[in-house]
């Protein structure tokens, strides 16, 4: 019980040192909630490659955090910490 204990303070740590934004999507964009929501990646620039369930401590991590349908967490180092609003992409014809 004492290793959860301190395995989750360093990641605590981790997290807490990172940058922190919500993004909020329109009403017509849902971000996916699950009874497993978190999801931590790496996109590996050189080959333009998602790897998916990394470490929090990961170089380049990023951890998504949906709140509920329309709010989202981003953990991430290296960005500006605040509020964005999501909009989805559109292709042009």
């Amino acid at each position: 019980m004492l290793t959860i204990i301190e395995i989750g303070n360093m990641v605590a740590e981790v997290l807490l040192g990172m940058n922190w934004q919500t993004f909020c999507s329109g009403e017509h964009e849902s971000f996916l909630i699950s009874d497993d929501p978190v999801i931590a990646h790496v996109i590996d620039s050189q080959t333009n490659r998602v790897h998916l369930r990394m470490g929090v401590g990961s170089p380049g991590v990023n951890v998504w955090f949906p709140l509920c349908r329309n709010i989202c967490l981003r953990i991430v180092k290296g960005e500006e910490s605040g509020y964005v609003e999501w909009f989805p992409l559109v292709s042009g014809t």
